[in-house]
């Protein structure tokens, strides 16, 4: 019998459910809510478990939306084994904030064969993975497994609701935080979170959730397109739990709506949860997918990883044994030619590690020298280009670069790739008209809106073919003032291209 122990934390409360799993089926032991004052969990986590014997439990941990960074992208045709190199690839170009540091994991679509596949990638701030651990590691926990709180919640919907409608939207009140998913057969096709001042106590406050539902419902056809729609809504929480939302939903909606008590779904037994059992979907989720697949849809511990090439290495040994059984039994009868044979293979083979060596010093030479040449062949003068350049770009109050690269080429000049934000699309085209010249041309293959708090709403991706010209065409020493954008642009803590996340703590995810 193994022993699980799901835990989950917020700005007010510290909730566990305890649980025992054998055989796929689930024994919830406890389910705690634990009161929490404003400020980091540390204490109260670790006065919960200090009586707890969790030697050898495995221990989940909920992430919640605000933690969370997602893209949406469609990939070429490809099979499951390819796409986590892909999503890491595309994950990192999409997003502002993600990098290779940074936990990813993602769930795609199903699609047929030699079709494109939708995928939906979740990465998690390294500053809250840290914070995660650091919070674990002074309660004495140790997580097993770091788990999307809303793809945990509708699993356990998924595996116990027995309904067979199509699209349903799933409705979680977790204190001050309101998980709102649309869910068809187990796949989660749209998924955000809204945050209120406080925890829901009022009617008033039952009012602000309704208001995000219609909101959830025009949101999803955007993310995905087709004929889905949503049919019914489920409240999570017992039967009386949050009826002002459910009345109004019935009154002014078009939509079935009723609740989802996720104990009774689970066959557990509710005593200690206080008023809001619903507040516990995610962790009976979590602890019901690791009792049954030992698999969940999402974890930033264990990501989906490039499967690793078959390991040969018992054939090869099994292979060696034999040729050198051969090998003793020729010994045995021409003992003297083969002793002979292998002084000679001895001097060969240390001749030829010699030769290797020295080949290969020779090499290492060669490309370093050929790659001189190549940077030289191009004969462009890369400071007085990124002058030039800066001094006909466009006000850093009107554009900003944020990721820059020059490559020389071999037939003579080089390339120069910038990527950045500007305020209007016409910005971009005042830089094309002011970089290009007769040895410039430029090209803007990319140009895509994003809509943020800031005012640089329009992201582009600029390539300048640079041609070869010898230093005095190129322009005179000038102060750059305000337009030393290169110089200046990959200054994270710029405030122009800061991100939104601090934003998102008192708007809908």
């Amino acid at each position: 019998m193994a022993r699980i122990v799901a835990v989950s934390w917020s700005d007010f409360s510290v909730r566990y459910v305890l649980a025992a799993s054998r055989g796929g089926k689930l024994s919830v032991e406890k389910a705690v809510t634990l009161p929490l004052t404003p400020g980091e969990p540390d204490d109260v986590l670790a006065d919960a478990f200090a009586n707890e014997k969790l030697s050898g439990v495995t221990t989940l941990i909920s992430v919640e939306r605000a933690s969370v960074e997602i893209s949406h992208f469609t990939l070429p045709p490809a099979d499951d084994s390819e796409l986590p190199e892909l999503v890491a690839n595309q994950a990192i170009r999409e997003s502002l904030t993600a990098s290779e540091d940074s936990p990813l994991d993602f769930v795609a679509m199903q699609a047929e064969p030699g079709q494109p596949r939708e995928v939906t990638a979740l990465a998690l701030a390294p500053a809250d993975f840290d914070r995660i651990k650091a919070t674990c590691a002074r309660a004495k926990l140790t997580p097993s497994r770091l788990l999307y709180r809303p793809y945990a919640a509708a699993s356990l919907f998924h595996r116990t609701a027995a309904t067979t409608e199509g699209c349903c939207l799933l409705v979680n009140i977790i204190d001050d935080e309101v998980d709102l998913s649309v869910v068809e057969r187990g796949e989660v096709l749209f998924s955000r979170t809204t945050r209120l001042p406080a925890p829901v106590t009022a009617p008033e406050d039952y009012r602000k959730i309704f208001a995000e539902i219609p909101r959830s419902l025009l949101a999803f056809p955007e993310n995905q397109p087709g004929s889905k729609s949503v049919t019914s809504v489920y409240v999570f929480g017992r039967a009386g739990d949050h009826q002002p939302l459910i009345d109004q939903i019935a009154d002014e909606l078009t939509l079935k709506v009723q609740t989802y008590d996720p104990f009774e779904a689970a066959g557990a037994v509710a005593a200690d949860v206080g008023d809001e059992p619903g507040c516990f979907t995610a962790l009976l989720g979590m602890l019901l997918d690791e009792a049954q697949q030992h698999r969940h849809a999402i974890d930033f511990l264990h990501p989906r990883k490039q499967p690793k090439p078959p390991n040969r290495k018992r054939t090869l040994i099994a292979g060696g044994g034999m040729l050198a059984l051969v090998l003793l039994i020729a010994a045995y009868y021409v003992w003297d030619e083969v002793s002979t044979a292998k002084q000679e293979n001895d001097g060969l083979r240390a001749q030829l590690n010699e030769l290797e060596e020295t080949l290969e010093r020779a090499g290492e030479k060669e490309r370093v020298a050929a790659a001189m040449g190549e940077w030289q062949s191009g004969e462009v003068v890369w400071l007085d280009e990124l002058r030039d350049l800066s001094l006909k770009f466009p006000s850093n109050r009107d554009a900003v670069v944020l990721r820059m690269s020059m490559a020389a080429s071999r037939g003579g000049g080089g390339t120069l790739t910038l990527r950045g934000v500007a305020r209007h699309p016409t910005v971009i085209d005042q830089m094309e008209r002011q970089v290009r010249d007769e040895f410039r041309e430029v090209r803007v293959p990319r140009i895509q809106e994003r809509r943020k708090e800031n005012a640089y709403n329009w992201h582009f991706e600029t390539s300048v073919l640079v041609s070869k010209r010898g230093r005095t065409q190129y322009g005179g020493q000038q102060d750059l003032g305000d337009n030393a954008n290169v110089a200046a642009a990959t200054d994270a803590n710029s405030p122009e291209v800061a991100d939104d996340a601090a934003a998102s703590q008192q708007q809908p995810r």
